[in-house]
């Protein structure tokens, strides 16, 4: 069988697929009062699928808000944590291999990634994690706004210093939004801390 043919095939299931979620769906199920789930689709397969997937892909089984948080970050932390390890092990790997040998096997940095990761995520404790979510949450912030900021000086840098009045202008209304991001920045923090 040629690759076009394999194409063909292909395209044909997944568009009898979408041809089948687009019927199911039409059916317009009623959603009933768990959060998620469809009512009166016990009898479609396809229906009841689709809903275990949006309740793992929600984190509903964690039951509440706060241990949905935690457990996305653990999830994320565990994924950070594995590749560290795993690159770790591939420069170790091309470190072994300048010198003619292997040091660690793919598959075994494989599995020692996943352990640690593994062990690290479940005996993080809850208050470390919360402490890692805020710090990130701080990163990202002051990278979002020091982003804004640097593009707002890159502009006043490379507006010309002319005797035209439409330069200066337009260098005072990137002055005015400087001080408009600090006082936003500073409102947002004041009702952060209950101010």
């Amino acid at each position: 069988m040629d690759v076009k043919a394999k194409r063909f095939i292909l395209i044909g299931i997944l568009a009898l697929m979408l041809l089948q979620l687009i019927m199911s769906v039409s059916a317009a199920p009623q959603k009933s009062s768990k959060s998620g789930s469809f009512a009166g689709s016990s009898d479609n397969v396809f229906l009841n699928a689709l809903d275990r997937v949006l309740e793992f892909a929600n984190l509903d089984f964690l039951g509440s808000d706060q241990d949905r948080l935690l457990g996305l970050l653990r999830i994320g932390i565990g994924i950070i944590v594995f590749s560290f390890i795993y690159w770790g092990f591939g420069a170790l790997n091309n470190m072994g291999n300048l010198g003619g040998g292997n040091a660690v096997p793919r598959g075994i940095g494989i599995t020692i990634s996943i352990v640690v990761s593994i062990i690290t995520v479940i005996f993080l404790p809850n208050e470390l994690l919360i402490l890692m979510g805020d710090s990130f949450a701080l990163i990202f912030s002051l990278l979002f706004f020091g982003l804004v900021l640097a593009g707002i000086i890159g502009m006043w840098m490379v507006i010309p210093v002319g005797n035209h009045r439409a330069f200066w202008i337009v260098r005072a209304l990137l002055v005015v939004a400087v001080v408009a991001l600090f006082v936003v920045i500073n409102e947002a923090a004041q009702r952060l801390v209950g101010g």
